[in-house]
Protein backbone atom coordinates (compact mmCIF):
# COMPACT_ATOMS: atom_id res chain seq x y z
CA UNK A 1 0.00 0.00 0.00
CA UNK A 2 2.78 2.43 0.92
CA UNK A 3 4.36 2.14 -2.52
CA UNK A 4 1.05 3.17 -4.10
CA UNK A 5 0.87 6.41 -2.11
CA UNK A 6 3.20 7.88 -4.75
CA UNK A 7 1.54 6.21 -7.74
CA UNK A 8 1.28 8.14 -11.00
CA UNK A 9 -2.51 7.74 -11.05
CA UNK A 10 -4.48 10.14 -8.79
CA UNK A 11 -7.23 7.50 -8.41
CA UNK A 12 -4.75 4.86 -7.28
CA UNK A 13 -3.18 7.31 -4.82
CA UNK A 14 -6.59 8.20 -3.38
CA UNK A 15 -7.46 4.52 -2.91
CA UNK A 16 -4.07 3.85 -1.31
CA UNK A 17 -4.51 6.73 1.14
CA UNK A 18 -7.97 5.44 2.10
CA UNK A 19 -6.55 2.01 2.85
CA UNK A 20 -3.63 3.50 4.77
CA UNK A 21 -6.05 5.52 6.91
CA UNK A 22 -8.17 2.48 7.77
CA UNK A 23 -5.06 0.58 8.82
CA UNK A 24 -3.98 3.25 11.30
CA UNK A 25 -4.22 2.03 14.86
CA UNK A 26 -2.36 3.43 17.84
CA UNK A 27 -1.86 -0.08 19.20
CA UNK A 28 0.73 -0.64 16.47
CA UNK A 29 4.28 0.48 17.23
CA UNK A 30 4.66 2.20 13.86
CA UNK A 31 1.29 4.00 13.94
CA UNK A 32 2.63 7.43 14.85
CA UNK A 33 5.39 7.19 12.25
CA UNK A 34 2.86 6.16 9.60
CA UNK A 35 0.56 9.03 10.57
CA UNK A 36 3.43 11.51 10.27
CA UNK A 37 4.30 10.06 6.86
CA UNK A 38 0.71 10.61 5.68
CA UNK A 39 0.76 14.21 6.94
CA UNK A 40 3.92 14.88 4.94
CA UNK A 41 2.65 13.16 1.79
CA UNK A 42 -0.69 15.00 1.59
CA UNK A 43 1.02 18.40 1.31
CA UNK A 44 1.07 17.96 -2.47
CA UNK A 45 -2.35 16.32 -2.90
CA UNK A 46 -5.80 17.73 -3.69
CA UNK A 47 -8.20 19.19 -1.13
CA UNK A 48 -10.57 16.19 -1.04
CA UNK A 49 -7.78 13.74 -0.31
CA UNK A 50 -6.20 16.05 2.25
CA UNK A 51 -9.48 16.45 4.11
CA UNK A 52 -10.07 12.68 4.16
CA UNK A 53 -6.66 11.96 5.66
CA UNK A 54 -6.83 14.83 8.16
CA UNK A 55 -10.22 13.69 9.45
CA UNK A 56 -8.90 10.16 9.92
CA UNK A 57 -5.89 11.48 11.84
CA UNK A 58 -8.12 13.77 13.93
CA UNK A 59 -10.10 10.75 15.11
CA UNK A 60 -6.86 8.95 15.89
CA UNK A 61 -5.16 11.72 17.87
CA UNK A 62 -7.82 14.12 19.13
CA UNK A 63 -11.05 12.22 19.90
CA UNK A 64 -12.67 13.96 22.92
CA UNK A 65 -12.49 14.07 25.84
CA UNK A 66 -8.80 15.09 25.96
CA UNK A 67 -6.56 13.31 28.43
CA UNK A 68 -2.85 13.15 29.16
CA UNK A 69 -2.56 10.38 26.58
CA UNK A 70 -3.82 12.86 23.96
CA UNK A 71 -0.85 15.09 24.70
CA UNK A 72 1.54 12.12 24.63
CA UNK A 73 0.24 11.16 21.18
CA UNK A 74 0.70 14.69 19.84
CA UNK A 75 4.20 14.94 21.31
CA UNK A 76 5.12 11.61 19.70
CA UNK A 77 3.79 12.93 16.39
CA UNK A 78 5.74 16.19 16.76
CA UNK A 79 8.92 14.17 17.35
CA UNK A 80 8.69 12.44 13.97
CA UNK A 81 10.95 13.48 11.11
CA UNK A 82 9.72 16.30 8.84
CA UNK A 83 7.00 17.34 11.26
CA UNK A 84 6.62 21.10 11.57
CA UNK A 85 4.27 23.66 13.01
CA UNK A 86 2.29 23.96 9.78
CA UNK A 87 1.39 20.26 9.75
CA UNK A 88 0.48 20.22 13.43
CA UNK A 89 -1.73 23.27 12.84
CA UNK A 90 -3.56 21.52 10.01
CA UNK A 91 -4.46 18.69 12.37
CA UNK A 92 -5.75 21.09 15.05
CA UNK A 93 -7.67 23.07 12.42
CA UNK A 94 -9.39 19.89 11.32
CA UNK A 95 -10.28 19.20 14.96
CA UNK A 96 -12.11 22.54 15.03
CA UNK A 97 -13.95 21.83 11.77
CA UNK A 98 -15.02 18.36 12.88
CA UNK A 99 -15.94 19.01 16.53
CA UNK A 100 -16.88 22.69 16.47
CA UNK A 101 -15.21 25.77 17.92
CA UNK A 102 -16.39 25.31 21.53
CA UNK A 103 -15.33 21.68 21.84
CA UNK A 104 -12.04 22.44 20.13
CA UNK A 105 -11.27 25.30 22.52
CA UNK A 106 -11.95 23.12 25.55
CA UNK A 107 -9.75 20.36 24.13
CA UNK A 108 -6.87 22.69 23.35
CA UNK A 109 -7.10 24.37 26.77
CA UNK A 110 -6.69 20.96 28.40
CA UNK A 111 -3.80 20.06 26.08
CA UNK A 112 -2.08 23.40 26.75
CA UNK A 113 -2.41 23.00 30.53
CA UNK A 114 -1.04 19.47 30.42
CA UNK A 115 1.84 20.52 28.15
CA UNK A 116 2.88 23.43 30.37
CA UNK A 117 2.74 21.20 33.45
CA UNK A 118 4.92 18.65 31.67
CA UNK A 119 7.48 21.30 30.68
CA UNK A 120 7.66 22.64 34.23
CA UNK A 121 8.22 19.14 35.56
CA UNK A 122 11.14 18.45 33.21
CA UNK A 123 14.73 18.35 34.43
CA UNK A 124 17.69 20.24 33.01
CA UNK A 125 18.62 17.38 30.68
CA UNK A 126 15.17 16.96 29.16
CA UNK A 127 14.46 18.33 25.68
CA UNK A 128 11.31 20.51 25.67
CA UNK A 129 11.28 20.97 21.90
CA UNK A 130 8.44 18.61 21.02
CA UNK A 131 6.19 19.65 23.90
CA UNK A 132 6.69 23.28 22.95
CA UNK A 133 5.98 22.47 19.29
CA UNK A 134 2.54 21.24 20.36
CA UNK A 135 2.04 24.44 22.37
CA UNK A 136 3.09 26.53 19.37
CA UNK A 137 0.45 24.85 17.20
CA UNK A 138 -2.17 25.47 19.92
CA UNK A 139 -1.16 29.15 20.08
CA UNK A 140 -1.60 29.47 16.30
CA UNK A 141 -5.05 27.89 16.14
CA UNK A 142 -6.51 28.87 19.54
CA UNK A 143 -4.58 31.67 21.28
CA UNK A 144 -7.41 31.86 23.84
CA UNK A 145 -6.33 28.44 25.11
CA UNK A 146 -3.19 30.02 26.57
CA UNK A 147 -4.73 33.08 28.22
CA UNK A 148 -4.14 31.64 31.71
CA UNK A 149 -0.52 30.72 31.01
CA UNK A 150 1.04 34.03 29.96
CA UNK A 151 3.03 34.20 33.22
CA UNK A 152 4.59 30.77 32.57
CA UNK A 153 5.50 31.69 29.01
CA UNK A 154 6.95 34.95 30.26
CA UNK A 155 9.12 33.02 32.71
CA UNK A 156 10.47 30.87 29.88
CA UNK A 157 11.92 33.84 27.99
CA UNK A 158 13.50 35.24 31.16
CA UNK A 159 15.98 32.37 31.65
CA UNK A 160 18.72 34.46 30.06
CA UNK A 161 21.46 33.56 27.59
CA UNK A 162 23.56 31.79 30.25
CA UNK A 163 20.82 29.24 30.96
CA UNK A 164 21.33 25.55 30.05
CA UNK A 165 20.81 24.67 26.35
CA UNK A 166 17.37 23.12 26.90
CA UNK A 167 16.19 26.30 28.61
CA UNK A 168 17.38 28.38 25.67
CA UNK A 169 15.48 26.06 23.33
CA UNK A 170 12.42 26.65 25.49
CA UNK A 171 12.97 30.42 25.34
CA UNK A 172 13.14 30.20 21.54
CA UNK A 173 9.82 28.35 21.36
CA UNK A 174 8.26 30.66 23.96
CA UNK A 175 9.03 33.64 21.73
CA UNK A 176 6.94 32.05 18.97
CA UNK A 177 4.12 31.13 21.33
CA UNK A 178 3.97 34.60 22.89
CA UNK A 179 3.95 36.17 19.43
CA UNK A 180 0.74 34.25 18.71
CA UNK A 181 -0.94 34.33 22.12
CA UNK A 182 -0.12 37.72 23.64
CA UNK A 183 -2.05 40.00 21.23
CA UNK A 184 -5.26 38.07 21.98
CA UNK A 185 -4.60 38.19 25.73
CA UNK A 186 -3.89 41.94 25.53
CA UNK A 187 -7.38 42.71 24.19
CA UNK A 188 -8.92 41.71 27.53
CA UNK A 189 -6.14 42.71 29.93
CA UNK A 190 -6.22 45.72 32.23
CA UNK A 191 -4.03 48.62 31.17
CA UNK A 192 -1.81 48.32 34.25
CA UNK A 193 -1.31 44.57 33.76
CA UNK A 194 -0.59 45.07 30.06
CA UNK A 195 1.98 47.77 30.77
CA UNK A 196 3.70 45.69 33.46
CA UNK A 197 3.78 42.55 31.32
CA UNK A 198 4.95 44.47 28.26
CA UNK A 199 7.85 46.02 30.18
CA UNK A 200 8.98 42.65 31.56
CA UNK A 201 8.77 40.95 28.18
CA UNK A 202 10.65 43.84 26.58
CA UNK A 203 13.51 43.46 29.07
CA UNK A 204 13.65 39.68 28.55
CA UNK A 205 13.67 39.97 24.76
CA UNK A 206 16.41 42.61 24.87
CA UNK A 207 18.57 40.18 26.85
CA UNK A 208 17.91 37.37 24.35
CA UNK A 209 19.25 39.52 21.50
CA UNK A 210 22.70 38.84 22.98
CA UNK A 211 22.27 35.06 22.64
CA UNK A 212 24.99 33.05 20.85
CA UNK A 213 22.44 31.03 18.85
CA UNK A 214 21.32 32.78 15.66
CA UNK A 215 17.90 31.15 15.70
CA UNK A 216 17.24 32.42 19.24
CA UNK A 217 18.23 35.94 18.17
CA UNK A 218 15.91 35.56 15.19
CA UNK A 219 12.92 34.46 17.28
CA UNK A 220 13.50 37.14 19.92
CA UNK A 221 13.73 39.87 17.25
CA UNK A 222 10.64 38.58 15.47
CA UNK A 223 8.67 38.51 18.71
CA UNK A 224 9.94 41.99 19.60
CA UNK A 225 8.88 43.43 16.24
CA UNK A 226 5.44 41.83 16.13
CA UNK A 227 4.59 42.78 19.71
CA UNK A 228 5.82 46.32 19.04
CA UNK A 229 3.48 46.55 16.05
CA UNK A 230 0.65 45.47 18.39
CA UNK A 231 1.61 48.19 20.88
CA UNK A 232 2.50 45.71 23.63
CA UNK A 233 6.18 46.66 23.80
CA UNK A 234 7.90 49.91 22.86
CA UNK A 235 8.71 50.26 19.17
CA UNK A 236 11.54 52.66 19.98
CA UNK A 237 13.26 49.91 21.97
CA UNK A 238 13.59 47.55 19.01
CA UNK A 239 14.53 50.47 16.75
CA UNK A 240 17.30 51.29 19.21
CA UNK A 241 18.67 47.75 18.88
CA UNK A 242 18.37 48.02 15.10
CA UNK A 243 20.21 51.35 14.93
CA UNK A 244 23.00 50.00 17.13
CA UNK A 245 23.42 46.96 14.88
CA UNK A 246 23.21 49.12 11.75
CA UNK A 247 25.91 51.49 12.99
CA UNK A 248 28.25 48.62 13.85
CA UNK A 249 27.83 46.97 10.43
CA UNK A 250 28.31 50.34 8.75
CA UNK A 251 31.64 50.89 10.52
CA UNK A 252 32.76 47.33 9.83
CA UNK A 253 32.06 47.51 6.10
CA UNK A 254 33.19 51.04 5.39
CA UNK A 255 36.41 50.81 7.40
CA UNK A 256 37.07 47.22 6.28
CA UNK A 257 37.78 46.30 9.88
CA UNK A 258 39.65 42.97 10.25
CA UNK A 259 37.44 40.43 11.99
CA UNK A 260 38.63 37.75 14.36
CA UNK A 261 36.38 34.85 15.37
CA UNK A 262 34.68 36.78 18.18
CA UNK A 263 34.07 39.81 15.95
CA UNK A 264 32.64 37.59 13.22
CA UNK A 265 30.15 36.06 15.63
CA UNK A 266 29.05 39.52 16.75
CA UNK A 267 28.64 40.74 13.17
CA UNK A 268 26.54 37.67 12.30
CA UNK A 269 24.34 38.16 15.36
CA UNK A 270 23.77 41.82 14.48
CA UNK A 271 23.05 40.85 10.86
CA UNK A 272 20.23 38.58 12.08
CA UNK A 273 18.78 41.46 14.12
CA UNK A 274 18.91 43.75 11.08
CA UNK A 275 17.45 41.19 8.65
CA UNK A 276 14.63 40.17 11.00
CA UNK A 277 13.70 43.77 11.85
CA UNK A 278 13.56 44.79 8.19
CA UNK A 279 11.26 41.84 7.48
CA UNK A 280 8.58 43.08 9.87
CA UNK A 281 9.08 46.80 10.51
CA UNK A 282 9.00 49.66 8.01
CA UNK A 283 12.18 51.18 9.39
CA UNK A 284 12.45 53.87 6.71
CA UNK A 285 9.21 55.50 7.84
CA UNK A 286 9.91 55.19 11.57
CA UNK A 287 13.52 56.26 11.92
CA UNK A 288 16.29 58.12 10.23
CA UNK A 289 20.03 57.71 10.56
CA UNK A 290 22.72 60.28 10.17
CA UNK A 291 24.89 57.62 8.55
CA UNK A 292 22.56 57.23 5.58
CA UNK A 293 22.63 59.74 2.76
CA UNK A 294 19.49 61.48 1.61
CA UNK A 295 19.43 59.56 -1.66
CA UNK A 296 19.60 56.11 -0.05
CA UNK A 297 17.05 54.50 2.22
CA UNK A 298 18.01 52.60 5.35
CA UNK A 299 16.78 49.38 3.73
CA UNK A 300 19.02 49.89 0.70
CA UNK A 301 22.01 50.73 2.87
CA UNK A 302 21.46 47.70 5.14
CA UNK A 303 21.05 45.45 2.08
CA UNK A 304 24.33 46.74 0.66
CA UNK A 305 26.12 46.12 3.97
CA UNK A 306 24.80 42.54 4.13
CA UNK A 307 25.70 41.77 0.50
CA UNK A 308 29.17 43.22 0.95
CA UNK A 309 29.74 41.15 4.08
CA UNK A 310 28.60 38.05 2.22
CA UNK A 311 30.58 38.56 -0.97
CA UNK A 312 33.74 40.24 0.36
CA UNK A 313 33.83 39.33 4.04
CA UNK A 314 35.38 36.23 5.63
CA UNK A 315 34.08 33.05 3.91
CA UNK A 316 33.28 31.53 7.30
CA UNK A 317 30.52 34.13 7.77
CA UNK A 318 28.66 33.40 4.55
CA UNK A 319 26.45 30.57 5.84
CA UNK A 320 25.27 32.86 8.65
CA UNK A 321 24.71 35.93 6.45
CA UNK A 322 22.73 34.37 3.59
CA UNK A 323 19.51 33.77 5.64
CA UNK A 324 19.54 37.48 6.53
CA UNK A 325 19.38 38.34 2.83
CA UNK A 326 16.28 36.18 2.59
CA UNK A 327 14.64 37.90 5.57
CA UNK A 328 15.12 41.33 3.98
CA UNK A 329 14.00 40.21 0.50
CA UNK A 330 10.73 38.80 1.84
CA UNK A 331 9.33 42.30 2.33
CA UNK A 332 11.56 44.20 -0.08
CA UNK A 333 11.27 42.25 -3.31
CA UNK A 334 12.57 45.22 -5.29
CA UNK A 335 16.09 44.35 -4.10
CA UNK A 336 15.95 41.36 -6.47
CA UNK A 337 14.89 43.30 -9.55
CA UNK A 338 18.46 43.97 -10.62
CA UNK A 339 21.21 41.47 -11.22
CA UNK A 340 23.97 43.98 -10.71
CA UNK A 341 27.29 42.93 -9.30
CA UNK A 342 27.27 43.00 -5.53
CA UNK A 343 23.51 42.50 -5.16
CA UNK A 344 21.20 39.82 -3.77
CA UNK A 345 21.12 37.84 -7.02
CA UNK A 346 24.89 37.53 -7.15
CA UNK A 347 24.99 36.54 -3.48
CA UNK A 348 22.44 33.75 -3.95
CA UNK A 349 24.16 32.50 -7.10
CA UNK A 350 27.51 32.50 -5.33
CA UNK A 351 26.04 30.46 -2.50
CA UNK A 352 24.81 27.83 -4.96
CA UNK A 353 27.95 27.58 -7.08
CA UNK A 354 30.63 27.75 -4.40
CA UNK A 355 32.96 24.75 -4.45
CA UNK A 356 35.23 23.17 -1.87
CA UNK A 357 34.19 22.69 1.74
CA UNK A 358 30.97 24.63 1.31
CA UNK A 359 28.14 22.15 1.84
CA UNK A 360 26.69 24.18 4.74
CA UNK A 361 26.65 27.38 2.66
CA UNK A 362 24.91 25.63 -0.24
CA UNK A 363 22.35 24.10 2.13
CA UNK A 364 21.68 27.45 3.83
CA UNK A 365 21.32 29.18 0.44
CA UNK A 366 18.81 26.59 -0.79
CA UNK A 367 16.82 26.78 2.46
CA UNK A 368 16.77 30.57 2.14
CA UNK A 369 15.53 30.42 -1.46
CA UNK A 370 12.84 27.87 -0.60
CA UNK A 371 11.52 29.97 2.29
CA UNK A 372 11.69 33.17 0.23
CA UNK A 373 9.79 31.71 -2.71
CA UNK A 374 7.19 30.24 -0.33
CA UNK A 375 6.61 33.74 1.12
CA UNK A 376 6.21 35.16 -2.37
CA UNK A 377 3.75 32.39 -3.19
CA UNK A 378 1.71 33.27 -0.12
CA UNK A 379 1.68 36.95 -1.08
CA UNK A 380 0.61 36.07 -4.61
CA UNK A 381 -2.26 33.90 -3.33
CA UNK A 382 -3.50 36.61 -0.94
CA UNK A 383 -3.43 39.29 -3.63
CA UNK A 384 -1.93 42.78 -3.83
CA UNK A 385 -3.35 43.85 -0.45
CA UNK A 386 -0.96 41.44 1.30
CA UNK A 387 2.16 43.02 -0.17
CA UNK A 388 4.15 45.33 2.04
CA UNK A 389 5.83 48.60 1.10
CA UNK A 390 8.66 46.98 -0.83
CA UNK A 391 6.69 44.06 -2.25
CA UNK A 392 3.94 45.13 -4.60
CA UNK A 393 2.32 42.36 -6.62
CA UNK A 394 4.27 43.39 -9.71
CA UNK A 395 7.45 43.64 -7.67
CA UNK A 396 6.98 40.12 -6.32
CA UNK A 397 6.41 38.76 -9.83
CA UNK A 398 9.64 40.33 -11.06
CA UNK A 399 11.53 39.00 -8.03
CA UNK A 400 10.17 35.49 -8.60
CA UNK A 401 11.24 35.61 -12.24
CA UNK A 402 14.71 36.69 -11.13
CA UNK A 403 15.00 33.76 -8.72
CA UNK A 404 13.62 31.40 -11.37
CA UNK A 405 16.68 32.16 -13.48
CA UNK A 406 18.70 30.30 -10.82
CA UNK A 407 16.98 27.05 -11.83
CA UNK A 408 20.11 25.53 -13.49
CA UNK A 409 22.18 26.12 -10.36
CA UNK A 410 19.44 24.68 -8.13
CA UNK A 411 19.03 21.66 -10.41
CA UNK A 412 22.77 21.04 -10.15
CA UNK A 413 22.39 20.65 -6.38
CA UNK A 414 19.70 17.98 -6.87
CA UNK A 415 22.29 15.61 -8.30
CA UNK A 416 24.77 15.96 -5.41
CA UNK A 417 24.62 12.48 -3.94
CA UNK A 418 27.24 13.42 -1.35
CA UNK A 419 24.98 16.21 -0.02
CA UNK A 420 21.54 14.61 0.56
CA UNK A 421 20.22 17.49 2.69
CA UNK A 422 21.16 20.03 0.04
CA UNK A 423 19.60 17.84 -2.67
CA UNK A 424 16.36 17.64 -0.67
CA UNK A 425 16.30 21.42 -0.18
CA UNK A 426 16.97 21.92 -3.90
CA UNK A 427 13.96 19.76 -4.72
CA UNK A 428 11.96 21.91 -2.32
CA UNK A 429 13.01 25.04 -4.22
CA UNK A 430 11.98 23.48 -7.54
CA UNK A 431 8.63 22.41 -6.06
CA UNK A 432 7.83 25.98 -5.05
CA UNK A 433 8.90 27.19 -8.50
CA UNK A 434 6.52 24.63 -9.99
CA UNK A 435 3.63 25.88 -7.84
CA UNK A 436 4.44 29.46 -8.85
CA UNK A 437 4.41 28.46 -12.53
CA UNK A 438 7.99 29.54 -13.27
CA UNK A 439 9.64 26.12 -13.55
CA UNK A 440 10.95 25.50 -17.06
CA UNK A 441 9.79 21.94 -17.73
CA UNK A 442 11.93 21.27 -20.82
CA UNK A 443 15.19 22.04 -19.05
CA UNK A 444 14.36 20.45 -15.70
CA UNK A 445 13.09 17.06 -16.88
CA UNK A 446 16.47 15.55 -17.87
CA UNK A 447 17.99 16.48 -14.53
CA UNK A 448 15.03 15.09 -12.58
CA UNK A 449 15.08 11.84 -14.54
CA UNK A 450 18.78 11.46 -13.86
CA UNK A 451 18.21 12.14 -10.14
CA UNK A 452 15.41 9.55 -9.96
CA UNK A 453 17.66 6.79 -11.33
CA UNK A 454 21.08 7.74 -9.97
CA UNK A 455 20.53 10.43 -7.33
CA UNK A 456 20.29 10.18 -3.56
CA UNK A 457 17.91 7.35 -2.67
CA UNK A 458 16.79 9.16 0.49
CA UNK A 459 15.18 11.80 -1.76
CA UNK A 460 13.81 9.40 -4.37
CA UNK A 461 10.15 9.77 -3.33
CA UNK A 462 10.37 13.56 -3.23
CA UNK A 463 12.08 13.59 -6.62
CA UNK A 464 9.48 11.27 -8.21
CA UNK A 465 6.68 13.42 -6.81
CA UNK A 466 8.13 16.55 -8.43
CA UNK A 467 8.77 14.68 -11.69
CA UNK A 468 5.15 13.51 -11.71
CA UNK A 469 3.92 17.06 -11.11
CA UNK A 470 6.03 18.41 -13.98
CA UNK A 471 4.86 15.69 -16.36
CA UNK A 472 1.20 16.20 -15.43
CA UNK A 473 1.45 19.94 -16.11
CA UNK A 474 3.46 19.52 -19.35
CA UNK A 475 2.84 15.99 -20.70
CA UNK A 476 4.13 16.88 -24.17
CA UNK A 477 7.58 17.58 -22.73
CA UNK A 478 8.13 13.96 -21.72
Amino acid sequence: VKSRLADASPMVRFAAFRVACTELCLDRAAAVRDAADLLVRIQHEGENLRNHVLKALEILFLTPPPAMKTLHRLVALAAEKDMCNQRMCELLRTHKLVRGADVCLLSLKAIASDAISQVQAQGEMDDPKHLSLVLEAVSCEAPDALENHIDSLQDWISFGIKAPPNKRVLAQQACRILTNALPRWATGAKASALQHTGRQIQDSLSALLEAPEEILVREATTCFCKLALEGIVDMQEILGHFNEAFAHLSRTVERRTPLDATSQRRVCRLAWIIGSTLEFVDVDSLTCSAEVGKQQSIVQAAAWFLCTLFLKGPPTMRASIVPCLGFVARQHAGLLHHRDSGGFYEAFRTGLLIEGDSSMLRLRTLETLSALLAVYQGQAELGPDSASKGSTSGGVTEAVNCLASLQPEVLGAVGRVEEPDAASSALGVLQVMQRLGVLHAASVLPGLLAAVFSGCQANAVQCRRLLLSVVESSPDRL
